[in-house]
């Protein structure tokens, strides 16, 4: 059952372009995905916080993509100017991604710390 697809992206008429396992994430009015899109790469970013990112290009959303929290690189400060911060709340904690704009699939991350 988990391999088993749940999310599927279709197009206005109904025809599907991919399908997925997907985890959001719960609150008191049930599931909610925690979500983003980054204008700089062009990509929607959902969040699975047991397993990590899966990536929606937007000129290309059949082509998805899912970066496991182990495929990324641990949070240091940015490297280039040709990276793009943005954050995700989720279950009461925050994090941070870092992400190229010419290869949005490379991201690096970290909790930060809730007040």
């Amino acid at each position: 059952m988990k391999r088993v697809p749940n999310a599927f992206l279709t197009t206005m008429h109904g025809t599907k372009l991919a399908s997925f396992r997907y985890n959001g994430a719960m609150d008191l009015l049930g599931n909610y995905v925690p979500r983003i899109y980054v204008p700089k790469c062009q990509t929607y970013y959902l969040l699975d916080y047991e397993r990590g990112l899966r990536l929606i290009y937007k000129r290309n959303p059949a082509a998805t993509r899912e970066v496991l929290f182990q495929q990324m690189a641990r949070f240091k400060p940015p490297q280039t100017s040709q990276e793009v911060r943005f954050q995700l709340d989720v279950e009461g904690s925050k994090m941070e991604f870092y992400a190229d704009q010419n290869h949005p699939e490379r991201l690096r991350y970290r909790k930060l710390a809730t007040q």
